[in-house]
């Protein structure tokens, strides 16, 4: 029997006041790591928001909308 692959929701969380370049940052290696590992990981893209974290709560219901999609499409 073929093992399920594991799919990840993540969530890059920041505020506004923080600098940009380190969650920009880490977002990449989190990303490349997960590739590397071959996690599948659903999260929000680079023009959803301002280079793909959450921050405000319009940004989280967009991250709600976009697991709900898809859960529905791993059904």
């Amino acid at each position: 029997m073929k093992p399920q692959k594991t799919t990840l929701a993540l969530i890059i969380g920041t505020r506004d006041f923080f600098p940009a370049e380190p969650v920009r940052e880490g977002r990449s290696q989190v990303i490349q790591l997960l590739n590397e590992l071959g996690v599948d990981a659903i999260y929000l893209d680079e023009q959803t928001t301002r280079f793909g974290p959450v921050e405000t709560f319009d940004q989280v219901k967009k991250c709600a909308a976009l697991f709900h999609s898809s859960r529905k499409l791993k059904r």
